[in-house]
Formats: structure tokens, sequence, C-alpha cells
């Protein structure tokens, strides 16, 4: 994952853009990923851990509506998750 983690933030560097991410079953794990690398908080803005459904609502402004018509982990609640993350971080690339 280190070697991933690198490529991904001098790869960023390299081309002047920012990341933000909005995880949730993955715990963290890409936004980890990306932070442990030196260098990271040139290119990493934002990076929000929405595991529970509450979290979702209130923190990334999925409507409770979505989740409970497509679930937690659906297409659906990705697309909320990114849209949102995308307006809160304004980065150049944001990853849900």
């Amino acid at each position: 994952m280190k070697m991933l983690g690198k490529k991904i933030v001098n790869g960023l560097i390299k081309k002047k853009l920012t990341i933000s991410t909005a995880e949730s079953c993955t715990g963290g794990l890409l936004s980890s990923t990306i932070t442990s690398v030196a260098g990271s908080s040139k290119v990493f803005k934002v990076g929000l851990i929405t595991y529970s459904n509450q979290s979702k609502i209130k923190l990334l402004r999925v409507l409770k509506n979505t989740i409970k018509k497509y679930g937690a982990v659906s297409k659906q609640v990705c697309l909320e998750m990114l849209r949102n993350i995308n307006k809160i971080s304004k980065t150049n690339i944001s990853i849900s």
C-alpha cells in the first residue's frame, strides 16, 4: 500500500492537483494510504470516514431517504457522498 500511496501523492504533486475522500466501509484505508506519505499535506485536503448512517447524513449531507430506499452501501449513496465531499472540499479530485 505504501507504494500506491507514493504513486498517488507524487502524481498529484506533479500535476498540481488536490484530493479529498469520503469513505465508509473502507474505514479510512485510502486516506491512510495517502497520508502515510511524506509531503501528502500538499495534496490531501479533506478525508471523512462516515461509517454510520447518521454520520453520512450529518457530515456528508446524504439524504435519509436515499439510504432508506437504496441502503447505506449502494451506488446512489456513494454518488451523494461523492458530490457532497466535492462541494465541501473544493478539491480537484474527490473519491467516495
